[in-house]
């Protein structure tokens, strides 16, 4: 008896010691404690090795006074969000941290650029981790009450997590400029989605850190990652600015490491065979691209001394999840409804050199002295006017980029805009609607006119037939509600057919007005009291578009098509544009006025009849 009991003793103990020295390494303290899907979390041993050195390089700052911020340039689908969330509750959960004055508490801000992925971040990645944890492990450290203060520690569950040892957990939106994190100390800043974050909002929310307990001093912990977008970002500044790492497999045969992928090359389609199978540029030894990988290493490409960040670049190709034939079907050279833009952002990792960009979000103008319109009291100064894209989803079954579970798809946008007497457009405020049902349009479009005491409106005829009809009959709004059909007429941006009451525009050229438009400064946006974060997707879809070059009767003309993400909220820009256009032009008849941007004034404005 006693010998079975000095038996279960050891092994208690031999259990104690393995879980002790686990939570010393981040990837061990992953696969021991957390679940991913109501899985054990695995990295090894399963085709995920290479991405363990990424956790431990961010894990190994926190004891270094001479570590480099790290960036990790990634494309879509490759588990980066999850390594954010891991690498969190490591430092403020695991117990390392918060034993001691020589072991303070770890302060950890995981930050997003706006409110609304932050939201959904918190609510479908990390509180599941939490609460599903292995054991239990990591809800019985969160505290849920500060018992030297007498009051809950987690009085917002979204925002923030405290932890025993009082370690604490932000997670947050940087916004434009991040003034909300000011007068926050951190020690460690993880920016997720760095890509949509501004050079002003990077730069402020670095100071958090000035004075941080761990990493070098006044730089503390930092990982900034995301899916590139366009070349020249400041993104891509700090990419160019790191030591830039790709990973090596080594080949099963001859043991040469090589490189299966790096920006600018097409070898890595030769070196991938097919399927998993990928042949060794050395001895041409074709093999299982997963073993070859899992004895792989990463190497820098740049001189790490001379370089600011350390740098990682990842992609779906490395992923053991993905067959060749999968990903080469994101190829727009094989399969032509691709879009070029996704290809090289979200697959392959890449910058897109943007000729082919019409509208990056740097040129939008946010107005940081004035939040969005919920209705509007006197209308003397201003002319507000409506426009409308209308779509066959709503706003429940969003896009991927929305939150919703397919790229692509369309939902009713609703733009107001006014004009003032500088000549200056504001986008007052803009809606997506819930629902996609005729009565609910009708009652939400008529709540808005109101509201907003618009002067004109105008929307996609096509897919609106119904209910521009609808605003159009008796009693109703007549010319003031004018459907709008695209042409593609060369020579004349817009006509109006008068009985019908639409009329026909050249779309492209109408966007190319909107483009220069907010490029100049004339279309501004609302950006504080909350306006940045609501109105972000809004500027997302007006950033969204690329340029194509067309052949058309002989000449060579430019085209902007959708790209990744949806256009529907640009849409409903453009048509609020052509609303103010058809006052200032009295109704299309003034052609010149039309044509050369010639802008209403609210004293002077044109008023259509009713009918």
């Amino acid at each position: 008896m006693q010998s079975s009991k000095m038996v279960l003793d050891s092994q208690q103990m031999f259990e104690d010691l393995k879980r002790s020295v686990a939570i010393l390494d981040p990837v061990a303290f992953a696969e021991s404690y957390l679940m991913i899907d109501a899985k054990p979390f695995r990295m090894t041993g399963n085709g995920w090795r290479w991405m363990t050195e990424l956790y431990r390089e961010v894990a190994a700052q926190a004891t270094s006074k001479t570590a480099k911020p790290m960036v990790i340039l990634k494309g879509r689908q490759i588990g980066a969000t999850i390594l954010a969330a891991v690498l969190s509750l490591y430092f403020t959960a695991s117990g390392l941290y918060g034993t001691g004055p020589d072991k303070p508490p770890m302060r950890v801000l995981h930050a997003f650029p706006t409110l609304g992925i932050m939201a959904k971040y918190a609510k479908d990645k990390l509180n599941p981790m939490m609460q599903g944890s292995q054991g239990g492990f990591i809800a019985k450290r969160a505290l849920k009450k500060d018992k030297n203060l007498g009051k809950e520690a987690n009085d917002d569950t979204i925002t923030e997590k405290t932890f025993q040892g009082f370690s604490k957990l932000r997670i947050d939106s940087i916004g434009k400029d991040a003034d909300r994190l000011r007068g926050l100390s951190q020690d460690v800043l993880l920016l997720d989605e760095v890509q949509d974050m501004t050079k002003a909002a990077i730069e402020n929310a670095i100071r958090i850190l000035t004075t941080a307990q761990y990493g070098p001093p006044q730089q503390g912990i930092q990982l900034y990652f995301g899916t590139p977008k366009n070349a020249g970002s400041y993104f891509w500044q700090i990419w160019e600015a790191s030591d830039q790492r790709f990973f090596q497999p080594r080949c099963l045969k001859c043991d040469e490491y090589f490189f299966f992928y790096t920006i600018g090359s097409d070898e890595w389609k030769k070196i991938w065979v097919k399927e998993y199978d990928i042949k060794c540029p050395v001895c041409e030894h074709i093999q299982d691209k997963r073993e070859a990988i899992e004895r792989g290493r990463w190497q820098a490409t740049k001189d790490s001394s001379e370089c600011k960040y350390v740098g990682y670049h990842i992609n779906i190709l490395l992923s053991p999840l993905f067959k060749k034939e999968s990903v080469m079907d994101h190829d727009p050279e094989i399969n032509t409804s691709r879009s070029q833009r996704a290809w090289k952002n979200e697959t392959l990792g890449e910058f897109y050199h943007s000729a082919g960009v019409p509208l990056e979000m740097d040129d939008i103008t946010w107005d940081m002295g004035r939040g969005i319109s919920k209705s509007v009291s006197d209308s003397a100064d201003k002319i507000y006017t409506m426009g409308i894209d209308w779509g066959d989803k709503g706003d429940s079954e969003l896009s991927v980029e929305e939150g919703g579970t397919e790229r692509g798809q369309s939902y009713t946008a609703v733009a107001i805009l006014s004009l003032d007497r500088r000549g200056v457009y504001t986008v007052e405020n803009a809606f997506r609607l819930k629902k996609n049902d005729f009565t609910y349009k009708v009652e939400v479009i008529s709540e808005l006119w109101r509201m907003f005491k618009v002067r004109q409106c105008a929307g996609d005829y096509m897919w609106g037939s119904d209910v521009i009809g609808h605003f159009q009959g008796p009693m109703q709004y007549g010319d003031k509600f004018i459907g709008c059909i695209n042409s593609g007429s060369l020579g004349t941006k817009f006509s109006y057919k008068a009985n019908d009451m639409r009329v026909v525009l050249n779309k492209d050229l109408v966007l190319e007005d909107v483009f220069n438009m907010f490029k100049k400064g004339k279309i501004v946006m609302p950006g504080a009291k909350g306006g940045y974060d609501y109105l972000y997707w809004l500027a997302e879809h007006c950033c969204g578009m690329e340029t194509r070059t067309a052949q058309r009767y002989g000449s060579y003309v430019k085209k902007f098509v959708k790209g990744v993400v949806p256009n529907d909220g640009l849409m409903a820009v453009m048509y609020a544009l052509v609303a103010a256009k058809f006052i200032s032009s009295g109704g299309f008849k003034n052609a010149e006025n039309a044509q050369k941007n010639h802008r209403p004034m609210p004293a002077l404005a044109y008023a259509p009849k009713m009918r």
